[in-house]
């Protein structure tokens, strides 16, 4: 607990005029919390500086100190911080598969990435809880040092994902299973359900 006082009028608070659904978090990344907006960060550092792994001297991640606690080198992969930073630099992008992959933990090329990765508790960014801030800082080969701080984790409703970013996520979960085609047409069919006249149409393409 965040030491936060209930208040039950919020239940009420607009009632008929604020839909919160309309405030629904749609969660980018498949990992535990406090890995949310290290993610993001670095994400945005990759694209902005077209950064690779072999570019990569020294990176340090700053979280809520209780959330270091929970994340620090943890044995399952989808809630170890070191582990999904390296993925996301191996790989560009974090994914269901690899966020559950444990044998891939201990891959020689993951292990070398790992090392180059500290996580630091931070005492002001956890003054801000239950604001969840990541910040990742980047020492590179050539001698520059890149910085980013994200503030809203990606796909809360203070940074809500776009379309095209809930569509990646929503098709990368579906295809292992519905497979490629089938989660493509239930993806492009949710996207346009208003036009879908019969609502049966969709249980062909729910089936696994």
């Amino acid at each position: 607990m965040n030491g936060i006082k209930p208040d039950p009028q919020v239940l009420v608070r607009g009632l008929g005029s604020n839909y919160e659904i309309l405030r629904t978090n749609i969660k980018r990344w498949t990992v535990g919390s406090p890995i949310q907006a290290p993610l993001d960060s670095l994400l945005e550092l990759i694209r902005q500086h077209n950064i690779k792994e072999a570019d990569v001297e020294k990176m340090i991640v700053r979280v809520s100190t209780t959330g270091a606690n929970t994340v620090n080198n943890r044995e399952m992969p989808d809630i170890c911080m070191q582990y999904m930073c390296a993925v996301m630099l191996l790989d560009g992008t974090a994914t269901f598969i690899s966020a559950h992959d444990e044998k891939r933990m201990t891959h020689p090329k993951v292990m070398k990435v790992r090392a180059k990765i500290e996580l630091i508790g931070d005492e002001y960014l956890q003054s801000l809880v239950p604001e969840r801030h990541g910040i990742v800082e980047i020492k590179l080969k050539d001698g520059r040092t890149v910085k980013h701080h994200t503030r809203g984790v990606r796909g809360t409703a203070q940074n809500p994902m776009t379309t095209p970013e809930v569509d990646e996520k929503c098709y990368d979960l579906m295809a292992p299973v519905l497979g490629k085609s089938r989660a493509r047409k239930l993806c492009d069919t949710v996207w346009n359900i208003e036009k879908v006249k019969d609502v049966r149409a969709l249980r062909p393409l729910l089936r696994a």
